[in-house]
């Protein structure tokens, strides 16, 4: 946050030892290549400064480039390098349309800095292949203890069953004390008595009450939660069907990986009645996709096409009709009005917290084809090989170790 409105302001980042500038710009790019998501995070200081950090950014690389080669710095040349090698990792978050038109017009000026510019837009366009586990483009970001989704308060909705699946993934644990350290990811309660998801240091609980002497406590303690890791979660309550005596059981499962199942008293409803606290990612510290609240359970492989398609990974099999009518809530990001989240399916409606945000990341390639595909880049290609030539043949020499004309000196950062 500090460092946005360092780059913000202008004249107070120009201002700064060039050690400085240099360093700050080099640990941001490290730091932010780590994920995407790690940068949407950095992004979203952007909704309190009404400003974009690739704007920000691309305005400070147009004064540069504008300037006559013989006033430019050395430390201007060094500046600008990582100038341009953070627009290329803040902007895989995606790019809107003038955005995108004023970074290409950039490279329609011949200058020092094409070839950098011209990587930068590699990085942009790369597609990552190197998916894993999951890289979701729609989620809620929540960033402090006031982050998260209040929902508006309803009956306690589950009769025989439920069912409940998202992804999640921890961006920092606070700090050991002496009280315990949990952070929330769901929530349906009425003073004691309800159904809890939580993490307790690094670890996933799930905790479900009929009363402050009925509590049932699951600790998966044999799978810790790493921070930066995206994991699917989903948790099954139900009575087995066809079996007429048969006792209620959970069943937990982590990556599509069964870690918890037993007998557990399923909530009573008369008990509970209605919820004073229902929520989602109350003190969490860090990003939830969309959540899906069942009250009738559905098949493990349509759960797992659903995680599947939110982990962003294009998936063969569709959903069955049937899972539809199954579904009392979903909590998208992309279903938001303002500050409120709408549930089309039950009409339970949430407010984003003071510090909660969503995010929908957009291909850039995406936004290249909305303005006419690889026919935006054609108009470039004459002027980097004929209008640089020049350019490009000054640095050569200068790497050779000869003379620049007019005695100007150019020292390239490695």
């Amino acid at each position: 946050m500090k460092f946005y409105q360092l780059l913000h302001d202008k004249a107070l980042f120009n201002g700064l030892p060039l050690y400085i500038r240099k360093s700050s710009l080099d640990i941001l790019c490290f730091t932010l290549r780590r994920s995407v998501h790690d940068v949407a995070r950095f992004r979203y200081c952007e909704q309190k400064h009404n400003r974009s950090i690739v704007d920000i950014l691309l305005n400070l690389l147009s004064d540069m480039l504008l300037m006559e080669r013989t006033t430019l710095l050395r430390e201007d040349i060094l500046i600008t390098k990582r100038i341009i090698r953070l627009l290329g990792v803040v902007a895989v978050c995606g790019l809107s349309t003038p955005e995108l038109k004023k970074f290409l017009s950039l490279l329609r000026i011949p200058s020092l800095f094409s070839i950098s510019l011209l990587q930068a837009l590699k990085a942009i366009l790369v597609v990552n292949d190197s998916i894993v586990k999951a890289y979701p483009l729609s989620f809620f970001d929540f960033c402090d203890s006031k982050a998260g989704l209040s929902i508006t308060p309803f009956s306690f909705p589950f009769i025989r069953e439920y069912q409940i699946s998202f992804w999640f993934r921890v961006d920092s644990y606070p700090k050991k004390t002496n009280t315990e350290n949990i952070q929330y990811l769901f929530t349906y309660m009425n003073n004691n008595n309800g159904l809890m998801i939580y993490l307790e240091d690094d670890l996933l609980c799930v905790s479900v009450s009929n009363g402050p002497s009925e509590t049932t406590l699951i600790k998966c303690s044999d799978n810790s939660i790493s921070e930066g890791v995206w994991y699917h979660f989903c948790v099954t309550h139900n009575k087995p069907r066809m079996t007429l005596f048969a006792n209620y059981q959970m069943s937990i499962s982590l990556d599509g990986h069964q870690c918890f199942q037993h007998i557990v008293r399923f909530p009573s409803a008369a008990t509970i009645d209605t919820m004073t606290n229902a929520s989602i990612g109350k003190g969490f510290d860090g990003q939830m996709g969309p959540v899906y609240v069942f009250n009738e359970v559905i098949s493990s492989s349509s759960i797992d096409v659903i995680a599947e398609r939110d982990a962003g990974k294009p998936s063969k099999e569709s959903l069955k009709k049937s899972v539809a009518p199954k579904v009392l809530s979903v909590y998208h990001p992309q279903r938001c009005d303002g500050r409120q989240v709408v549930d089309y399916h039950g009409g339970h409606h949430a407010l984003l917290g003071d510090d909660a945000y969503v995010s929908n990341l957009v291909s850039v390639r995406e936004t290249l084809t909305s303005l006419g595909g690889i026919a935006c880049l054609l108009p470039l290609f004459p002027t980097l090989l004929v209008e640089h030539d020049e350019l490009r043949a000054d640095l050569y020499t200068e790497v050779a170790g000869c003379p620049m004309p007019c005695g100007w000196e150019v020292v390239l950062d490695t």
